[in-house]
């Protein structure tokens, strides 16, 4: 398969098309899809099952990437009847561009980490002064600036390279002033790691042998690295942390 098909969103925009074609034809050979009233609804409803059906079984796309493929033309079709201007649909993209920038690319949905998580990471911190310790894909940089309040001893660097969320971690960070967060926009891959004590991650299973590759690489002797709910292919965690919460998170640790 060509590296632009490997992508999820296009795919999914594949699938979408190919659905088009396939409800048009049934829209034209299929009589009660015309002469009823109900028709009107089947359409969309179709079109979506179709663009499901096909993304998931024939172009190999996660289970939630059916759920957006069936989605997606119902949304559309209850949109066109509100009649709005035309570049609210532009706006509205944007905007999703903007915070589920690394999606398309690298199939990382934003997943925020909640309260449970941040206390079972404070608990994991060590009581050395300095301890250096980054999120990456730090979303909203909530992770960051609960334990930059734990520790205050401490360094906390959340990186971000999604616009909208960065720019809320950039503002929480300049709101609290708290002197020992730091909220950047970047590309992780590019980040050196060398310094950090712990590494931590919420990301999704397709970046974690590359995340994996890269902390072994550069991480010093004795740094950790934490990945929420999302293992290594042929490289067992040295401790699972299970959380008794709501998502039942499992805090993955590896150490160097």
């Amino acid at each position: 398969m060509p590296p632009i098909i490997q992508r999820p969103a296009v795919r999914a925009f594949l699938a979408q098309i190919f659905a088009v074609g396939i409800t048009l034809l049934l829209w034209k050979t299929v009589p009660i899809l015309t002469q009823t009233v109900i028709g009107i609804w089947l359409l969309p409803a179709l079109w979506g099952l179709t663009a499901a059906i096909l993304g998931s079984s024939l172009l190999a796309l996660p289970i939630w990437w059916g759920f957006i493929n069936f989605v997606f033309p119902l949304a559309l079709f209850i949109a066109s009847g509100f009649a709005l201007p035309g570049w609210i649909y532009l706006v509205a993209f944007l905007l999703c561009l903007a915070v589920f920038w690394n999606v398309g690319s690298e199939r990382v949905p934003l997943y925020l980490t909640n309260k449970k998580t941040w206390e079972a990471l404070s608990d994991l911190l060590p009581a050395k002064e300095k301890v250096s310790f980054v999120d990456i894909g730090s979303g909203i940089g909530g992770t960051v600036m609960y334990l930059g309040k734990q520790q205050p001893q401490g360094l906390f660097t959340g990186i971000e390279n999604a616009p909208i969320p960065f720019i809320i971690s950039w503002f929480w960070q300049k709101l609290t002033q708290a002197p020992n967060v730091t909220c950047c926009y970047g590309d992780y891959w590019q980040m050196d790691l060398s310094s950090q004590d712990i590494v931590y991650c919420f990301l999704s299973p397709e970046p974690m042998p590359r995340v994996y590759e890269k902390a072994a690489r550069e991480l010093k002797s004795g740094a950790i690295l934490i990945s929420n709910s999302f293992d290594v292919p042929g490289h067992l965690p040295d401790q699972v942390i299970e959380l008794d919460d709501q998502r039942k998170t499992r805090l993955l640790i590896w150490r160097f």
